[in-house]
């Protein structure tokens, strides 16, 4: 039985939605990432959606701007991974094993 279209490119729509969202997250957040636009320790409310941390911080704001950050970060230690691989991969090949 085939899997459904869906399930086989989940992975990848997510991941293109995770980039889409955190390439605009600036348009996204009505606050910028280090304002302190309301009470420590606020609670969830219309304006913000998850609440305030221990500075005053808007953590809608804060987890958007924050998801490009570690976005970059793993795709930048993949591919690093993937290079060194590929040479270590290279290297044994050239001398037999």
């Amino acid at each position: 039985m085939r899997p459904a279209l869906f399930m086989r490119y989940s992975g990848v729509l997510f991941l293109s939605l995770l980039v889409m969202v955190s390439f605009s997250a600036s348009w996204l957040t009505p606050f910028a990432a280090d304002a302190v636009s309301c009470a420590p320790f606020a609670t969830p409310d219309a304006h913000h959606w998850l609440g305030c941390n221990d500075a005053g911080q808007d953590l809608w704001s804060r987890l958007l701007h924050g998801s490009r950050i570690s976005l970059y970060t793993g795709l930048s230690v993949a591919l690093l991974a993937t290079l060194l691989a590929t040479l270590v991969a290279v290297f044994s090949g050239y001398r037999n094993g």
